[in-house]
């Protein structure tokens, strides 16, 4: 998919609502080399199970364990949705999956308990290396996206209190597809909203799924293995070639070994 003529401006889609599409830098229009990287959010930049001190007023001791457990049954929860073609904002999934784990525990949850506790992903800090990460990656040359399940509004409060607004020239939620990953619709849906074709771009991810989908969709992808360390059978099974670094501290240097034609950085 080619530029718009003249189209050299950068927009900050912090409210969800602007359309502005990402230039491919230092490239002609029709260029099929990757100039933008879409990253994962959640579990990628941030670490959602890191919400022990949230939890612990409610759960004691077995914070962590919850956090785990909800986010486990927040992507079971998107899976399904996903697979039957139905979709729920991000903020009622999250909800509703951390309702489902308070209540194998039989502990009961009100509404405003609830919003409580979920608002504790607005303000989420970056996973270590993320920033400086963030930076070089930026500094070489490359459009910096966010992709994720989560709302616009989840997306612009967490970037902005992590601190990583200023790094992101555009914010994509499956939000615009009212679906979820890895559904196909989702990354067209990325593809579309940044006016990029799918060789230009790299989707950034730590989740196996995500990785997948997009490689099925036709994108390239980098895999950050870190939290993965057995590996993925079903992605492995596939054949897919696919970028594999154990985290995101590598993601410059790889991509500069992958991408030794573009003119990034220079």
């Amino acid at each position: 998919m080619s530029q718009p003529a003249g189209d050299n401006v950068f927009r900050h889609e912090l409210d969800g609502k602007s359309t502005a599409r990402l230039p491919a830098r230092g490239r002609g229009s029709g260029s099929a080399e990757p100039s933008a990287l879409a990253f994962d959010v959640y579990g990628t930049l941030v670490d959602p199970v890191d919400l022990r001190l949230a939890l612990a007023p409610v759960f004691g001791r077995e914070a962590v364990q919850v956090a785990n457990d909800w986010r486990r049954a927040q992507l079971e929860y998107t899976f399904r949705l996903a697979a039957m073609g139905g979709y729920l904002d991000f903020e009622a999934v999250t909800q509703a999956a951390l309702a489902q784990v308070a209540a194998e525990r039989a502990v009961q949850l009100g509404e405003k308990e609830l919003r409580n506790l979920a608002g504790a992903y607005d303000s989420l800090k970056p996973r270590p290396g993320v920033v400086s990460a963030l930076g070089a990656l930026r500094k070489a040359g490359w459009n910096l996206s966010v992709f994720s399940n989560g709302t616009p509004r989840m997306l612009a409060e967490l970037l902005k209190q992590a601190g990583l607004s200023p790094f992101v020239d555009q914010v994509v939620s499956v939000d615009g597809a009212r679906s979820y990953k890895p559904a196909p619709a989702v990354y067209s849906h990325l593809l579309t909203t940044l006016g990029l074709g799918a060789g230009n771009i790299f989707l950034v991810s730590c989740n196996a799924f995500d990785v997948q989908g997009a490689l099925a969709a036709g994108l390239r992808a980098v895999w950050i293995t870190e939290q993965s360390p057995a590996g993925d059978r079903l992605l492995e099974a596939g054949g897919y070639k696919v970028i594999s670094v154990p985290d995101i501290a590598h993601l410059d240097s790889a991509l500069r070994v992958e991408s030794p034609q573009s003119s990034l950085g220079e």
